[in-house]
């Protein structure tokens, strides 16, 4: 309304004039529906609505204007829902836990500076109570970070950056942190980590770890896990363009930069797996390409049992067989404190191969376990120019001709001849000549008496002289008969 202005009074009515100055000062202090221009309308203390509501309030525009409930609404309407656990979309409670043990709840925003996303950091040098956001668009907050509240952090887990403590009941399909970011138009050397550890340890004294991530999993359940991992790598690619390598994991040497030492490094260490019913350190499955390629010039150590193509159990350093083929045949390879052995675990032939070609062969037990050529009248024991220096055995079979323990045989009568009238034997050397029954023999002294032999049977005496150096066995058939020629 318009502003009111007090007229003095004059003669008998002059009395009044303080009446009015008082119900001038007084309007000037009350609020104005309708103000007139200039007309002073601000408040100079709270204002108690006393349980009543400002109702037909327009939209906040300015920063110090309040905001209305229908904009409360858009604003939650614009953000996506968070999926609760039993099906219903819910409201996104956060905490903070701060440095002294206090829980207090925290409304924060990033602010994007130049169209570009912000970021959040947690600690920076900043108060408990404090949330900034900075000009580069990072949400800096000062206190570490909680979702959910059940169960409440223990002393030690408090001092962790982020909390995820919540109850999932029911649906499970979801994640403690998930990543959905969608990459394009890089102009930089296009590098990308969902979860980026640089971890620096400072001081002198002794760190027992640093583990980037631990995966401590406690399965407190009484029905089936089908599966758990510390890590799984699944990679899709839907595109047109090369990956030229993907890794599922990726280890590269830790240099050292300053003069320290590192002890030992390990790619990867797996330690003694024993409390499950089935224990193995790797389990491959790989069908295709290579299951595994060192591909550098350093050697490989295996302390333990080797088993290819099937389990080694036959407590020797290595086995192998063909998965391919249904067979139990295994062959095996072993060492012990004086001997190597390369075998056939049962009895079955073992075979020697060159050239794709198998050239000599073991054979089993009911084969006589001979050593033979795989192809007859083919291969040689030594050469020429380089000979076997003893071959000892206790029957030598060669080419119809059998020597066993010192006895030459042919093996039909009549069939085996000793040199060729062109290839003649330089010298024999020998005892005893039998010619059928007869013998041709030669010893010191007469045979007479000492000397056993058929009919027709002759004798050398070394130490003879005229008449007395040959002897004809001329009768009887014992040591007797002989007669001086």
């Amino acid at each position: 309304m318009t502003t009111y202005t007090r007229n003095t009074l004059s003669g008998s009515l002059a009395p009044v004039n303080n009446e009015l100055e008082k119900i001038e000062v007084s309007l000037r202090e009350k609020l104005d529906r309708n103000p007139s221009v200039a007309q002073n309308n601000e408040m100079l203390d709270d204002l108690d609505m006393n349980s009543n509501r400002i109702i037909n309030y327009p939209d906040a525009v300015n920063d110090s204007d309040l905001i209305t409930k229908g904009q409360v609404s858009e604003i939650a309407s614009s953000l996506a829902p968070v999926q609760s656990v039993d099906g219903q979309t819910g409201e996104v409670l956060s905490r903070v836990q701060s440095v002294d043990g206090q829980v207090g709840n925290v409304l924060s925003r990033v602010q994007s500076v130049n169209g570009k996303i912000g970021n959040v950091l947690i600690g920076t040098d900043l108060q408990p109570s404090e949330i900034v956001t900075d000009e580069d668009g990072l949400l800096r907050l000062g206190a570490n970070a909680i979702v959910g509240g059940n169960p409440q952090p223990n002393s030690s887990s408090i001092r962790d950056a982020f909390h995820v403590l919540r109850d999932v009941i029911g649906l499970t399909d979801c994640h403690g942190f998930a990543d959905r970011t969608f990459i394009s138009g890089v102009t930089d050397a296009g590098t990308y980590g969902t979860f980026d550890s640089v971890v620096t340890v400072q001081g002198s004294h002794t760190q027992d770890h640093v583990y980037s991530f631990q995966d401590r999993v406690i399965y407190e359940g009484s029905g089936t896990l089908s599966n758990t991992a510390g890590l799984r790598s699944s990679f899709t690619h839907a595109g047109t363009g090369n990956v030229l390598r993907r890794y599922g994991v990726e280890v590269v040497n830790a240099p050292i930069t300053n003069g320290g030492t590192i002890t030992s490094q390990y790619g990867i260490e797996l330690k003694d797996l024993s409390g499950a019913a089935e224990n193995t350190a790797i389990n491959m499955r790989q069908s295709t390409g290579l299951a595994i390629a060192s591909q550098g010039n350093a050697p490989s150590y295996h302390k333990g049992f080797i088993g290819i193509g099937g389990v080694n159990t036959q407590s020797v350093t290595m086995t192998y067989k063909n998965h391919t083929v249904s067979s139990s045949v295994s062959g095996f390879f072993d060492t012990n404190a004086s001997t190597v052995r390369v075998g056939v675990i049962g009895d079955f032939p073992l075979e020697f191969v060159t050239g794709a070609s198998v050239r000599w062969s073991v054979q089993n037990i009911a084969n006589g376990s001979a050593l033979e050529p795989f192809v007859n009248n083919s291969y040689d024991i030594g050469t020429i120019s380089k000979l076997v220096r003893t071959v000892y055995s206790n029957t030598l079979n060669a080419l119809g001709t059998t020597l066993q323990r010192d006895v030459l045989t042919p093996l039909t009568d009549l069939t085996f001849v000793l040199g060729t009238a062109g290839r003649r034997l330089a010298n024999i050397f020998t005892a005893k000549i039998t010619v059928g029954t007869t013998i041709w023999t030669s010893g010191s002294g007469s045979p007479e008496g000492v000397v056993t032999a058929e009919i027709g049977s002759l004798y050398t005496r070394t130490d003879g002289g005229a008449g007395t150096t040959l002897y004809v066995k001329e009768s009887g058939v014992s040591n007797a008969g002989w007669v001086a020629k």
